[in-house]
């Protein structure tokens, strides 16, 4: 997924750098920074997104569509931005001041920690243009679902069986597993029509993502692997968590 990050000031191409490098295993692909309209903003990006990046580079906007629905944009203007966040919040977008008055966003809160200590999330679903925060997506009321808690989560225990046994190809399947909600029900819900699945876990040396990752695979019993600190680790005999 491509990230972003800005200034709304002049001269700040050195600090837009520096917040992009906080985050820069987002894009592999490309990166820009540039001034425009008394603002400072930067971009990177990987190869799937390099025509939605050049499509907004092109008329002055730092933004990427990643997939369907998960997309942010900044337009800058004026010494500040216009900003857009997909309806459902799936691309992350955090802003705040800095010391000067300046407003500042990026794609991941440790980016703006050197310039702000107020940082917000920019709502799903919203346009911040300037200070005013203006909705332009809300979710749909939905049809009520009848029938107890019961038989509603064993209608959705069907759903999302039938959902992952679809993505299923061969025996020689794995996934990602970070020990979230997502990925733990998916891999668990595999594991029921595998007689072997591979997971797959990546992150810094303690993460706790890892840790929880390691407690799910031990659960559902796959053939672990780990990525830690730059070194890929195909976990061995002896640790190979059954």
């Amino acid at each position: 997924m491509a990230g972003i990050a800005g200034i709304a000031a002049d001269n700040t191409s050195e600090e837009v750098s520096e917040m992009l490098g906080t985050f820069r295993y987002r894009g592999n692909a490309g990166i820009t920074v540039f001034e425009k309209e008394g603002t400072t903003i930067g971009i990177i990006w990987n190869e799937t997104e390099k025509e939605t990046v050049k499509e907004c580079l092109k008329a002055g906007d730092a933004g990427y569509l990643s997939s369907p629905g998960n997309y942010a944009r900044v337009k800058p203007g004026k010494g500040s931005f216009i900003m857009t966040r997909d309806e459902l919040g799936a691309a992350p977008l955090y802003y705040g001041n800095d010391k000067n008055g300046n407003m500042c966003f990026a794609s991941e809160i440790k980016a703006l920690l050197p310039f702000t200590k107020e940082i917000r999330e920019m709502a799903p679903g919203h346009i911040l243009d300037g200070e005013k925060l203006k909705p332009f997506f809300s979710m749909p009321e939905g049809e009520k679902t009848a029938g107890t808690p019961g038989q509603i989560a064993s209608e959705l225990y069907k759903l999302l069986d039938k959902a992952v046994t679809e993505c299923i190809r061969t025996e020689n399947t794995g996934s990602w597993l970070s020990g979230g909600l997502d990925s733990s029900v998916i891999c668990a819900l595999a594991t029921r029509h595998l007689k072997k699945l591979s997971t797959f876990a990546a992150g810094l040396k303690g993460a706790p993502d890892l840790e929880h990752a390691r407690e799910v695979a031990q659960y559902i019993k796959s053939e672990h692997h780990e990525k830690i600190d730059r070194k890929s680790t195909r976990l061995n005999s002896s640790h190979r968590i059954r």
